[in-house]
Formats: structure tokens, C-alpha cells, sequence
């Protein structure tokens, strides 16, 4: 008799618990990159310092690396935050060395199916690059791809003429959204009250 109104009451409090959730950093990956001890040597890398690697636009195979938050409890993801730490990226004008952070779409082959960020800074630099639903709607799928596959793929291109590189220490994944909302106390009370009065119904009906 009671079932229906009672997993609506349900839904309806599990709903106003997601909306009045802001969005909240859910979780950091961070990849140092190295020979030390807990470093990261990737795929693509030219030289590997005990905390640094070089990328290179020379390489046979181009560096890149991935996060992989699958095992990340959340409601929903509203945006990354790419933070790279490097040197020797130059300065982003013709004819210098123009490096850009490019983050996997569904496509890699297609340069429109990816979003990029231009690189600069000759001494140590941290950069954030966020990649979101606002970002996506010019880059065609990189969040979207991101979230369907649950792993952030990143690369690095260059796109003046020669042979160049920078030194790249760390990357760091922020990943925010909301995380998953328990119902409260008060409606776990009522929920229970009504479960109660349904099984007291029951009982005089038979």
C-alpha cells in the first residue's frame, strides 16, 4: 500500500541532497616523474633525470600519460584540473618553441577532437589547464570522452620547425564534482516511521 509514495519520498530526498551539493575536490593524482623511488618513468620520454624527464618533439615515440580515477566514489564530475610543473617550455611566440598540453578526446588521430593548452615558462612553472563542459563544447569530447572512459590521457605537441624540448618534473590531477550524499538522519527516521506504519497496515488488513 505505502510502497510507492515511500520510494518517492526517497527519490525526492536523495534529489534535494544532490542539488544543494556544490561542486567539492574529490580527489589528487599526482605523477613526479623520475628515477627516484616512487617516480614515474612514461611512455615517450627522451632523457630521465632521478626527478625530471625531457619530452621531445623528436621523439620516435611522443611522451604521454594517464589518470585513472574508475575507483573514484562520486555523483557527478564537473571538471579536471591539469597542473604540470616543467622548464624550458619558451615563450609562446613564433619562431620560439611553442609547446601545448593536449588532452585526449575520442579520436586522438583528429587535432579538433582534443583540448590544447599553450606551455610557457623557461624557468620552473606550474600551470593549471581545467578541462570541463564549458571547455568541451570547443574542443568537441575531451570531458566527455574523459568521463565516459574514466581516465584522463594526456600528450604534449609542438608546432614551430626543429628540434625541441622542455623538462617536465610532475603532473597533478584535481578532480572535482560531488561526491555521493547518504540520507540524512531526519529522513532516515522518517523513512523507517513509514515503514513501520505500512507493516502495522499490513497486519490489519490480514
Amino acid at each position: 500500500m505505502f510502497k510507492a509514495p515511500l520510494l518517492g519520498i526517497i527519490a525526492t530526498l536523495g534529489l534535494a541532497a544532490q542539488a544543494n551539493a556544490a561542486p567539492v575536490l574529490l580527489d589528487s593524482y599526482l605523477h613526479s616523474y623520475g628515477t627516484n623511488a616512487g617516480h614515474l618513468d612514461p611512455a615517450g620520454s627522451d632523457f630521465v633525470g632521478p626527478d625530471y624527464v625531457q619530452v621531445s618533439d623528436g621523439s620516435t615515440q611522443r611522451f604521454s600519460d594517464a589518470f585513472n580515477f574508475s575507483a573514484l566514489d562520486y555523483d557527478t564530475i564537473s571538471s579536471f584540473n591539469l597542473t604540470l610543473t616543467f622548464r624550458d617550455a619558451g615563450p609562446s611566440v613564433f619562431p620560439a618553441e611553442l609547446w601545448a598540453v593536449r588532452v585526449q578526446g575520442a579520436n586522438p588521430a583528429s587535432a579538433l577532437d582534443d583540448l590544447f593548452a599553450l606551455l610557457t615558462g623557461n624557468s620552473w612553472t606550474q600551470q593549471i589547464t581545467t578541462v570541463n563542459a564549458a571547455t568541451d563544447l570547443f574542443t568537441v569530447n575531451a570531458f566527455a570522452h574523459t568521463l565516459a572512459t574514466e581516465t584522463f590521457s594526456f600528450w604534449f605537441s609542438e608546432f614551430t620547425s626543429g628540434r625541441d624540448k622542455f623538462t617536465l618534473a610532475s603532473a597533478k590531477l584535481d578532480v572535482y564534482g560531488t561526491a555521493p550524499v547518504p540520507l540524512p538522519a531526519g529522513g532516515l527516521m522518517l523513512v523507517g516511521a513509514l515503514g513501520g506504519l505500512a507493516a502495522v497496515r499490513r497486519r490489519k488488513a490480514n
